[in-house]
């Protein structure tokens, strides 16, 4: 649903509410933690109000921790690469 069909449909004093709210989430949702933590509300909601089953729980689990240790990866090669950075950038000045 976009901005605009969201303000349509609301009275005009609910709008400029509205409008914030949607682009505090969006702009929330632009952080991985913030997705990953969101993905694992969402499948905490599922898991206690449809019942998975057993074997779709298990694979649900399995790619949210695959999720979460892909970022833990990435974060650990930003930092390796900061350092690197960092080191090249004092060699430079040297």
């Amino acid at each position: 649903m976009t901005e605009s069909s969201i303000d349509d449909q609301r009275p005009s004093q609910e709008k400029p509410a509205i409008r914030t709210m949607f682009l505090d989430l969006k702009h929330s949702l632009t952080t991985t933690d913030t997705k990953i933590g969101l993905l694992d509300d969402i499948f905490d909601h599922l898991k206690e109000r449809v019942g998975l089953p057993d074997e779709r729980k298990r694979q649900l689990e399995h790619r949210m921790s695959e999720m979460e240790d892909g970022h833990s990866a990435t974060s650990e090669k930003l930092l390796r690469m900061e350092r690197v950075l960092a080191v090249s950038r004092t060699r430079m000045r040297m």
